[in-house]
């Protein structure tokens, strides 16, 4: 009964820290990004919500739909694998006495290889991740810059402020 209630515990930490403390402090982030911004210029403030809010949304959901369908096969993979390897060890006297240890390793190659492959696809989606923050990130700045550049000409945005607001949105990314 402690062992399950303690799985139980465990398994809630762990929805707390994957599934509800990120949006909670994107979230946090974004309103308080908005509220600083907004006291230097509101249409950039405006702007860099949107851009984080629409950021926040689409590209995790864009690369996790993209990894859960690959997360699958390489579920499978790792299974098919590990029964491969077990069956190699306790069967190896078998399959040596049939002489189908060499047919049987190249299963098992052919396995670990297209288990590699799924590896390496989910390692270029979680590149491809950071990347796009990294775009968007850039994206944001771009459009602080185009926005408060013309405030600063126009006397509205004292000049001195417009590294501040590049900055504290690239800090929010």
């Amino acid at each position: 009964l402690l062992t399950r209630l303690v799985a139980d515990v465990e398994s809630l930490e762990g929805f707390y820290i994957r599934a509800l403390r990120p949006p909670l402090v994107a979230a946090a982030v974004t309103a308080l990004a908005g509220l600083l911004l907004g006291a230097i210029d509101r249409r950039v403030a405006l702007a860099a919500v949107l851009l984080l809010v629409g950021a926040g949304l689409f590209i995790p959901w864009a690369t996790t739909a993209l990894r859960r369908r690959l997360g699958g096969r390489l579920v499978a993979c790792r299974a098919e694998l590990q029964v491969r390897l077990l069956d190699q060890v306790q069967g190896l006297a078998d399959l040596l006495a049939w002489g189908r240890a060499d047919d049987h390793l190249d299963g098992i190659e052919t396995c670990s290889r297209e288990l590699v492959r799924l590896q390496r696809r989910l390692g270029w989606l979680a590149a491809l991740h950071e990347a796009l923050v990294g775009l968007a990130a850039s994206a944001a700045a771009a459009v602080a810059l185009a926005l408060a550049i013309p405030a600063v000409r126009a006397g509205e945005l004292d000049g001195v402020l417009l590294p501040v607001v590049v900055l504290g949105i690239l800090a929010a990314f």
